[in-house]
């Protein structure tokens, strides 16, 4: 059995509350944690990415690693492409973009309404991080 305090997604969930809360630096804490259990985790690349928005190389280098392990999820590829624009590299954020909307094309309807959520969220994660 998997303590909750080791599950990827509990972290990041964690991490989100934290966010929300104001406690960035608790946030990152989670964000990180997540990333050293499972460095393969998509979704924990993409938050890793968001804390280091300061650093915009090592960003993009982690929203890259997230698009790869991410390919074929088209919520996860329009998220980092919209991170991706945030950083600056806006070739980058359009070929992940497009990619997503191949995917997404491919996709049931129900993942736009999970598209939409989910780059809700991000919205606000991305102004938390900057906000820090």
């Amino acid at each position: 059995m998997i303590r909750a305090g080791n599950n990827v997604e509990h972290l990041l969930e964690r991490a989100a509350e934290a966010a929300a809360d104001g406690r960035a630096d608790a946030a990152r804490r989670f964000v990180r944690r997540a990333v050293s259990l499972d460095p393969e985790h998509a979704m924990a690349q993409l938050h890793w990415a968001i804390e280091l928005l300061d650093q915009p190389k090592l960003a993009r280098h982690h929203l890259r690693r997230a698009a790869e392990l991410g390919h074929g999820d088209p919520v996860l590829e329009y998220q980092v492409a919209w991170v991706l624009v945030d950083v600056g590299d806006a070739d980058g954020a359009l070929t992940i973009a497009r990619r997503a909307q191949r995917h997404l094309d491919e996709a049931d309807a129900d993942d736009i309404t999970g598209l939409v959520l989910a780059l809700l969220a991000l919205k606000a994660r991305l102004r938390a991080a900057r906000e820090h």
